[in-house]
């Protein structure tokens, strides 16, 4: 009994995480090409518990666990909730079967169990694919600051696997964490209607799942309108952005035809940006031959006939959810290795004589180099204050990015083992941002998060600082599993 209450434990704090380290892995290509004309299954599967997590309830430690289990899984049966898992698979199918003439059969009435992928081919042989889409998380949980509202939170597994070789070809994770704000419903309203607003919060997490899961995972174009925003007041306003004009508009159709315009129309604007060049010195070459005196500006000064910040990035701090994040890279088509390797944002770097880099293309100035040794959190904040203090490179506006600012730095090719421009010191190899991550609550304490990015591994993750009374917080990394404690800083400031 000590062991199911533990296993019972470690389900809800998992639960109000709300995340689980999956590594996506998209279908190849080759795969693709072998789907036409053949069949594909969805296994039925049980219907996982949900957590009502309750504040009267956490109080009692492992028996509210074990009570808040039993009262969401009432919940659920009651007011006949469907797993969400069985309508994003339903949408999947019907997305393959369109795109790829995939045909969808039946192939099993009993509920499957396992999940080890051999076994699983094994029992659905007659298919030559399974789409397996499984909840890992849904429950609804009061919020930290106020226990009298809640938000409900999802997340789920896909798996793409192929029978005939009894491997997954294709995985992926999802995740969605509602934020703080003033439409958060009480208990009563959850539930009300026979849980309506319930099935409606859960409908809007499946629906971004299929998207994410269509764009990320199966190579699919994605339902969302093309303003790219999904109609849910609990999410954070803008949380998906406006597409910029360098990148494909989310929503709208996506055919070899339209991508080749695309980059035709790039690579025509990169040639008149660098024919202008060549015009340019040409000019200089003229006038040096008729001895002129050449005034040599600053690099890192803008002319006013050179229109910057063609992107303009948040660069107040804010508590973002990995949902955010995500969303975040597709907007701006910022590379990350794992959750958008076809990210290529386009950078328009100046090098300044005075240790400083600028972005046209974003209106920032960085630190070419940066903090020559990794530091905490408040020492990083210390460091920026010095920098200001001291007046680097003429300026006492610098600060620290925030995490979509260093998101823009990111590119798909390694330079010196970095996924950075080679115009950038190589030793910041992962860099601080000033946004946080939601902070967690479990029975075992609470946990501060930080963003960081990676630039050896080309990821955007984050840092936990975990406290507990009494004691000093101390330091680990989600997904990169590093060791040590500290981060590099580089700071950046706007040009106004």
């Amino acid at each position: 009994m000590k062991v199911k209450f533990l296993a019972i434990l470690v389900l809800v704090s998992l639960f109000f995480v709300g995340c689980v380290s999956t590594k996506n892995v998209p279908v190849a290509d080759s795969d693709i090409d072998d789907f036409r004309n053949r069949t594909v299954t969805v296994p039925k599967r049980g219907v996982p518990d949900f957590a009502a997590f309750t504040a009267d309830k956490a109080a009692f430690g492992l028996i509210g666990a074990a009570m808040m289990i039993s009262e969401g899984n009432k919940i659920i049966r009651e007011n006949q909730v469907e797993d969400p898992a069985n309508y994003i698979s339903e949408q999947l199918v019907s997305t393959l079967s369109d795109r790829y003439q995939l045909v969808h059969i039946e192939t099993s009435t009993s509920e499957l169990e396992s999940e080890d992928v051999k076994n699983i081919s094994r029992v659905l042989k007659d298919a030559d694919y399974v789409l397996d889409v499984r909840t890992i998380n849904w429950q609804f949980a009061y919020f930290p600051s106020d226990w009298d509202n809640y938000r409900v939170i999802y997340s789920s597994k896909l798996r793409l696997i192929d029978t005939k070789k009894s491997i997954a070809i294709a995985e992926g994770f999802c995740s969605s964490v509602p934020e703080q704000d003033e439409h958060a419903p009480s208990y009563d309203e959850l539930l009300s209607n026979n849980a309506e607003r319930l099935r409606g919060e859960l409908k809007i997490s499946a629906d971004y799942c299929i998207d994410y899961f269509k764009k990320n995972i199966l190579g699919l174009q994605t339902h969302l309108q093309a303003s790219a925003k999904i109609d849910n007041p609990k999410l954070e306003k803008g949380n998906f952005g406006s597409v910029s004009k360098s990148a494909v508009q989310i929503g709208q159709p996506t055919s070899l035809e339209s991508v080749l315009e695309t980059e035709k129309k790039r690579l025509a604007d990169e040639a008149a940006r660098v024919e202008r060049l060549r015009q340019e010195l040409e000019q200089l070459k003229a006038q040096i031959a008729q001895g002129e005196k050449i005034e040599q500006p600053k690099l890192a000064y803008i002319p006013k006939t050179v229109q910057t910040a063609r992107v303009s990035l948040r660069k107040e701090p804010r508590t973002l959810t990995q949902q955010k994040i995500d969303s975040m890279l597709f907007v701006y088509q910022f590379f990350d290795s794992e959750i958008h390797p076809a990210g290529n944002f386009a950078n328009d770097f100046i090098i300044d004589k005075d240790g400083t880099i600028t972005d046209r293309a974003t209106g920032l100035m960085w630190q070419k180099s940066g903090s020559q040794t990794t530091m905490s959190r408040r020492e990083a904040t210390l460091y920026v204050k010095r920098l200001n203090r001291e007046r680097f490179a003429g300026h006492s506006d610098w600060r620290l990015p925030t995490i979509e600012e260093l998101a823009s730095l990111s590119m798909p090719q390694k330079n010196h083992k970095l996924y950075i421009n080679s115009v950038f010191d190589s030793r910041q190899t992962r860099c601080w941002s000033v946004d946080s991550r939601l902070q967690i609550y479990s029975f075992a304490g609470s946990w501060d998060s930080d963003w960081i990015l990676n630039f050896v591994s080309g990821q955007i993750t984050y840092v936990i600082r975990v406290r507990k009374a009494g004691a000093m917080p101390y330091f680990s990394y989600s997904t990169t599993r590093i060791k040590e404690p500290d981060n590099y800083v580089r700071a950046v400031r706007s040009l106004e």
